[in-house]
């Protein structure tokens, strides 16, 4: 797999100070965000993840386990590391930032500022539903329906699922897969958001991050169900905008950083 496709830059900002990285859902893409740059702050730099057998990337094998796909992420981040960043991560997205977290401290490189977790468990936390990935064809699609994440015409579209089925199976394995009971604790600051219709998990289980970091938050809740970031995506985009600005605003208080704009 080629870790340097991993993460794309949709628009240059050499004049960013904080980048903003973002990872899908189980069966999103990266296409999820780009909405988003029309609105972010202008010392923000979007930096999205665009994994395999989706997109621009279709015809790539998709990862269907979370250790190899951390491993080359931890690669792939490393050239966007020179600023300081956030993770933003919905769902299954949210586990895949904490891995890559854990990854990046294990080789002692930056971790992020920031690390918002969207509609997730806590890592520690086993799913609480059956698994969907392995289910037969007709079965799995009727699956995904009920779960409200796939588009219906998506659905009712044989040949557009046929393209993308290999990407959705993976994605629900790697999910439905994954267990993390190391309960590592990271030193940076946490922001959590839920839907409160979301009967995917339970507040207890969101809440439940605030044990994996060193700086806790309260949950800011959403109308919506577990896909809220598609339906209220103007006010999480609001709240994400909220977080990076205090982000920057603490970037600017660092004594470092006051020198070098005194000196420039």
């Amino acid at each position: 797999m080629m870790s340097n496709q991993l993460f794309h830059t949709p628009i240059k900002n050499s004049a960013a100070q904080i980048r903003l990285v973002c990872f899908a859902y189980a069966g999103g893409s990266s296409t999820l965000f780009m909405p988003w740059l029309k609105y972010l702050p202008e010392h923000i730099e979007l930096v999205l993840c665009q994994l395999p057998g989706r997109g621009v990337r279709l015809c790539d094998a998709p990862y269907d386990q979370m250790e190899p796909l951390v491993r080359d992420l931890t690669q792939a981040l490393q050239i966007h590391s020179d600023k300081p960043l956030v993770f933003f991560g919905h769902s299954l997205g949210a586990k895949i930032a904490y891995e890559l977290c854990c990854a990046l401290r294990e080789k002692t490189l930056p971790l992020p500022v920031n690390v918002i977790a969207s509609a997730s468990a806590a890592p520690f936390h086993a799913r609480r539903r059956s698994p969907i990935h392995d289910l037969p064809h007709a079965e799995f699609i009727a699956a995904l329906g009920k779960l409200n994440g796939t588009p219906a015409a998506a659905l009712n579209n044989p040949e557009l699922m046929e393209l993308y089925l290999p990407a959705l199976r993976a994605d629900f394995k790697v999910v439905e897969t994954y267990l993390n009971t190391s309960r590592e604790v990271l030193n940076t600051r946490l922001t959590l958001m839920g839907g409160v219709l979301d009967e995917t998990i339970s507040p207890a289980e969101l809440a439940d991050w605030n044990k994996l970091f060193t700086e806790t938050t309260a949950i800011r809740w959403f109308q919506g169900d577990h896909f809220f970031i598609n339906s209220k995506s103007f006010a999480v985009l609001q709240h994400v905008n909220k977080v990076l600005n205090d982000e920057l605003l603490l970037l600017q208080n660092r004594p470092v950083f006051r020198a070098l704009a005194h000196h420039y």
